[in-house]
């Protein structure tokens, strides 16, 4: 697959190039998000070989795509297997990494931001994590995952990852019964998309995912 964007006025179609490689097969390469200056974020799959056809690396890694040219941003501890879903207009970007190239190493949420990629960590207890979003007070959100494979949504501020079900205020009529998986976007004054069920749900509409908008307090 390709990944494109198209500029106004006339919506010109640009296509995205995977990474520079002389000797490379690119599998798939995909956009998944872009800021106000034109700068897009995804990742490219890509296998690459030595000039005798011997095999010297691959994998999937989170990538930038900025005025023409096209950066790999890595992965945490030197995992081949990373995306990245969410930029800024900063260009702070947001996503998920292995954690170390070991197979099997857990997956982590991950900020990259000047030319560093931090590992976000998960919310305690939990093993695995992603973020798709960040607004530009540096606020960001995704899901945790615990062992047992069960998501939970999460804002990460000021260095701390949060539960979201744990900051709905208790008096609010759905805190009781609704169930928060996943955050998917956060608008700048901090109004936050969430996907999750309500327990009150029965019959064939059991476990049915359901949309909230969380309206801060503040």
């Amino acid at each position: 697959s390709a990944a494109f964007v198209w500029t106004p006025p006339g919506y010109a179609q640009t296509h995205l190039p995977g990474p520079e490689c002389d000797y490379c097969n690119r599998l798939y390469i995909t956009a998944n998000g872009i800021n106000n200056s034109g700068t897009a974020v995804g990742s490219a799959l890509s296998v690459i070989y030595n000039k005798s056809g011997v095999l010297v690396s691959g994998g999937l890694l989170a990538m930038e795509w900025q005025g023409g040219t096209v950066t790999s941003l890595g992965g945490l501890q030197g995992s081949n297997s990373s995306e990245a879903y969410g930029i800024n207009s900063g260009g702070d970007v947001v996503g998920d990494s292995g954690v170390g190239p070991a197979e099997g190493a857990p997956t982590h949420a991950f900020l990259y931001s000047h030319g560093v990629m931090t590992d976000l960590g998960t919310v305690p207890g939990d093993v695995d994590s992603t973020a798709y979003a960040i607004n530009d007070k540096g606020e960001i959100v995704g899901y945790s995952v615990d062992a047992a494979g069960n998501g939970r949504a999460f804002l990460y501020d000021k260095g701390a990852m949060y539960d979201l079900k744990t900051v709905i205020d208790a008096s609010d009529p759905l805190a009781a019964y609704v169930t928060l998986e996943e955050a998917v976007s956060i608008s700048q004054n901090g109004y936050i998309a969430v996907n999750g069920a309500d327990s009150r749900d029965s019959g064939e509409n059991a476990g049915t995912w359901r949309a909230f908008l969380l309206v801060p307090s503040h």
